[in-house]
């Protein structure tokens, strides 16, 4: 009742008063102000997709780049590798088809050189597919070498020039026809064993100025070799025009023709020009002295062309064997007259 008896005023400035010293209160409500904030959820973050690399483009070239070129003529057909052609006719002389045979390495990185082979006979009998040279062709081809070998018109039917005619023919053909071959026409060597060897000594020694070009083809590619091995073959028949070698060759009445004798030996024509040599002979050759050999061999040297002569000790002709064992032996001659070609022609 005391409130009552209190003037309206000072009731007023008590409650004042009073008013000014309790706390305030929020116009939140007690959890607001403590509570965290619940936050809206955000979507969920899209996978980051890859985007193509970014490259400068490059400016077209000006030029057309040459194409690598190919180690084998569009025509040459492959299935041809580690195979033998036989009885292709490469010169018609007289009407006479002469054939010759190509056995090819197995594989072709480039064209191959070639390596002619010349088989022996006394220039009377014999033919491209046997002789003492076939031991050669395996080595030869597994060297990557072309290796053809050829036949010839024989005597008595067909005199000489034409054994060394056709020889010479082989060799043009064959340069008019590289491509189809795969055949490297600067590097051509040729080899023969007895009256083989004579012919591609008579090959490595003559040019068009001594007349044995022959009439049996319209060719003008050359005739000339870069690489000669002869074995066991005759260089000079001017020596003894009575000697059995010189008869069985030319006749009972060559004598009375020295210019045929000399113009046939190819001691005769050996010039600095010529290509390198390779002459192997045996020690006791009966049939073809070992004179012979020594005599080209001088020559050559006197020239100044690259020749090697190998004497083999204990070899009669043929490289069998006389008085002993043959040394070198057959393999490693084998191998010599490989490296000679690798040397010379690839």
């Amino acid at each position: 009742m005391l409130l009552k008896k209190i003037p309206l005023f000072l009731l007023i400035l008590i409650l004042a008063t009073l008013g000014c010293s309790l706390p305030q209160t929020s116009a939140l409500s007690p959890t607001a102000s403590t509570a965290p904030k619940r936050l809206s959820p955000r979507p969920p973050k899209k996978a980051a997709q890859s985007k193509p690399p970014t490259t400068t483009p490059t400016p077209a070239s000006t030029t057309t780049p040459a194409p690598s070129p190919s180690p084998l003529p569009q025509f040459f057909n492959p299935n041809k590798l580690g195979t033998s052609e036989t009885n292709l006719t490469y010169c018609i002389p007289q009407g006479q088809d002469l054939k010759l045979d190509v056995h090819y390495p197995t594989s072709a990185d480039k064209p191959w050189p070639a390596v002619v082979y010349i088989h022996g006979g006394g220039l009377s009998k014999g033919n491209k597919s046997g002789g003492a040279g076939l031991i050669y062709f395996q080595p030869l081809t597994q060297a990557n070498f072309l290796v053809i070998s050829i036949n010839y018109r024989l005597l008595p039917q067909n005199k000489f020039p034409a054994q060394i005619e056709d020889a010479k023919c082989a060799i043009r053909f064959l340069r008019d026809n590289a491509n189809t071959f795969n055949l490297d026409p600067n590097h051509i060597g040729v080899y023969g064993t007895s009256a083989g060897g004579y012919l591609a000594s008579l090959v490595g020694t003559t040019d068009s100025d001594a007349g044995f070009e022959g009439q049996a083809t319209s060719s003008e590619q050359s005739s000339r070799v870069q690489a000669v091995a002869s074995l066991f073959g005759p260089s000079d028949f001017t020596v003894d025009c009575q000697s059995n070698l010189v008869k069985f060759f030319f006749g009972q009445s060559v004598c009375d023709d020295r210019n045929l004798l000399a113009s046939a030996s190819p001691i005769t024509h050996v010039s600095p020009d010529d290509p390198p040599f390779l002459l192997i002979h045996g020690s006791r050759d009966h049939v073809v002295p070992l004179a012979h050999a020594r005599s080209l061999n001088d020559s050559l040297q006197a020239a100044g062309v690259p020749v090697t002569l190998v004497i083999v000790a204990n070899a009669d002709h043929g490289f069998t064997p006389r008085s002993g064992t043959p040394d070198p032996s057959k393999p490693e001659i084998i191998q010599i007259l490989v490296d000679f070609f690798i040397q010379h022609l690839q």
